[in-house]
């Protein structure tokens, strides 16, 4: 038997927590494919994006790019979903427990 810490009962309630006690398993990651999209990780911080890629996503009351699709629609989306912003079609690749795990993003449309 062990014991079961705060932090235990809410990843069961909300999803893994990320904090300064844990190590990155695998880094956030925005693989470029070979036709030019970018997949992206719902947990990468939009500054990131922004300054890896030369993007204009806003800034806001979020930190990640889930964080900004979620706030542009006022809700979270379905998988396989379309939002279109300043040029950038982005594509919900993957939604678990009510977050946004991986989205396309498709510079050029």
């Amino acid at each position: 038997y062990g014991v079961v810490t705060l932090e235990d009962l809410v990843e069961e309630i909300v999803g893994d927590i990320f904090d300064e006690h844990d190590s990155p398993e695998d880094e956030q990651e925005v693989l470029k494919t070979k036709g030019g999209d970018l997949l992206v990780d719902g947990s990468t911080p939009v500054d990131d994006l922004n300054d890896d890629y030369d993007l204009d996503l806003p800034e806001g009351e979020y930190d990640t790019v889930a964080g900004f699709v979620i706030d542009l629609l006022d809700r979270i989306p379905d998988v396989g979903e379309l939002v279109e912003y300043n040029g950038i079609m982005i594509r919900i690749e993957e939604v678990a427990h009510n977050r946004i795990m991986k989205l396309r993003l498709q510079l050029s449309i």
